[in-house]
């Protein structure tokens, strides 16, 4: 049955530091193509540029700072940025190649780093007295032996290796789409990991057609 209620919250509220920051998260709104149509029968997906001026309408008076979490890409990012004004920060996901980390639209940074997690991203904002953002610092920090691995994520990947090692069969899934540039250079490497460990990896390869 239809009954318009919402799949999850529309937004979060997070104080750090003292400073209550208003989180959004957008998504791409063809929620009925590809793979996952079948998962997302009776889900209807709002337009994200309008759900984003909703939502930054709402949580304004109730927070310092509204940071937008965007899997959009650069082009529908921008769009949202330009269209529901009052957004601090807005990080952008989905982009397909490198290039200026940081990008003024109005009066809200739009961030967005390395793919294939080739670099961390850091953004500082500084708040004056008034509380509006008086400085803005977006930078770049390479993966290297400096950077500590996430423990959770690096438990999974010891454990995946030990099970392996151990002749154990392990599965690998891969999610990729027609028209994403870096998949093809992913098979490759499955490929390489498949000819070594032989039939010991159970690899499929899942396409996102939309």
């Amino acid at each position: 049955a239809r009954t318009g209620a919402l799949l999850m919250p529309a937004h979060r509220i997070q104080e750090v530091g003292g400073v209550k920051v208003g989180l959004i998260g957008l998504t791409p709104p063809e929620v009925h193509e590809g793979d996952f149509r079948e998962a997302a029968e009776g889900v209807k997906a709002l337009d994200p540029v309008e759900a984003a001026a909703q939502a930054v309408k709402r949580l304004r008076p109730q927070v310092d700072l509204i940071v937008v979490l965007s899997h959009l890409g650069e082009t529908g990012s921008a769009l949202v940025a330009q269209k529901a004004p009052g957004i601090d920060l807005l990080i952008n996901g989905h982009r397909r190649v490198s290039g200026d980390p940081e990008v003024m639209i109005g009066q809200t940074l739009m961030a967005q780093f390395s793919y294939q997690g080739r670099q961390l991203g850091r953004v500082d904002l500084v708040l004056g007295e008034d509380g509006k953002v008086k400085a803005r610092r977006v930078s770049l920090i390479d993966l290297g032996r400096e950077v500590a691995d996430d423990p959770e994520i690096a438990a999974e990947v010891e454990a995946f290796g030990q099970r392996a090692a151990a002749g154990a069969k392990v599965r690998l899934d891969l999610y990729g789409m027609g028209e994403c540039p870096y998949c093809s250079d992913a098979e490759k490497e499955i490929h390489e990991v498949t000819r070594a460990l032989g039939d010991r990896l159970d690899v499929r390869f899942y396409y996102v057609v939309g």
